[in-house]
Protein backbone atom coordinates (compact mmCIF):
# COMPACT_ATOMS: atom_id res chain seq x y z
CA UNK A 1 0.00 0.00 0.00
CA UNK A 2 3.07 2.09 0.66
CA UNK A 3 4.01 1.73 -2.92
CA UNK A 4 0.86 2.55 -4.80
CA UNK A 5 0.82 6.85 -1.97
CA UNK A 6 4.23 6.93 -3.47
CA UNK A 7 3.16 6.02 -6.89
CA UNK A 8 0.54 8.31 -6.67
CA UNK A 9 2.44 11.61 -5.10
CA UNK A 10 5.17 10.97 -7.77
CA UNK A 11 2.07 10.95 -10.84
CA UNK A 12 0.43 13.96 -9.17
CA UNK A 13 4.18 15.83 -8.91
CA UNK A 14 4.66 15.11 -12.56
CA UNK A 15 1.15 15.65 -13.48
CA UNK A 16 1.43 19.59 -11.62
CA UNK A 17 4.81 20.34 -13.40
CA UNK A 18 3.87 19.54 -16.79
CA UNK A 19 0.53 22.05 -16.02
CA UNK A 20 2.49 24.62 -15.04
CA UNK A 21 5.09 24.06 -17.99
CA UNK A 22 2.14 24.07 -20.19
CA UNK A 23 0.46 27.54 -18.79
CA UNK A 24 3.70 29.04 -18.83
CA UNK A 25 5.80 27.65 -21.76
CA UNK A 26 2.99 26.41 -24.05
CA UNK A 27 5.44 22.79 -23.08
CA UNK A 28 4.12 19.44 -22.47
CA UNK A 29 6.21 17.14 -20.62
CA UNK A 30 4.58 14.14 -20.56
CA UNK A 31 3.92 14.67 -24.55
CA UNK A 32 7.59 15.03 -24.91
CA UNK A 33 8.36 12.19 -22.68
CA UNK A 34 6.10 9.96 -24.22
CA UNK A 35 6.98 10.60 -27.85
CA UNK A 36 4.42 10.86 -30.87
CA UNK A 37 2.44 8.11 -29.47
CA UNK A 38 -0.65 10.21 -28.33
CA UNK A 39 -2.77 7.35 -27.25
CA UNK A 40 0.25 6.88 -24.54
CA UNK A 41 0.18 10.33 -23.66
CA UNK A 42 -3.82 9.92 -22.77
CA UNK A 43 -2.87 7.11 -20.50
CA UNK A 44 -0.62 8.58 -18.40
CA UNK A 45 -2.53 11.71 -18.08
CA UNK A 46 -5.64 9.31 -17.16
CA UNK A 47 -2.97 7.41 -14.11
CA UNK A 48 -2.22 11.03 -13.16
CA UNK A 49 -5.94 11.67 -12.79
CA UNK A 50 -6.77 8.28 -11.09
CA UNK A 51 -4.13 8.90 -8.87
CA UNK A 52 -5.43 12.56 -7.86
CA UNK A 53 -8.70 11.39 -6.60
CA UNK A 54 -6.52 8.41 -4.41
CA UNK A 55 -4.86 11.19 -2.78
CA UNK A 56 -7.90 13.20 -2.20
CA UNK A 57 -9.70 10.03 -0.76
CA UNK A 58 -6.58 8.99 1.36
CA UNK A 59 -5.13 12.93 2.14
CA UNK A 60 -7.40 12.82 5.60
CA UNK A 61 -5.60 9.57 6.87
CA UNK A 62 -1.95 11.67 5.59
CA UNK A 63 -2.76 14.67 7.33
CA UNK A 64 -2.86 13.20 10.72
Amino acid sequence: MMALKWASVILVIVGGINLGLQGIFSFDLVGTIMGPVPMLVRVLNAFIGFAAVYLITVAPKLLK
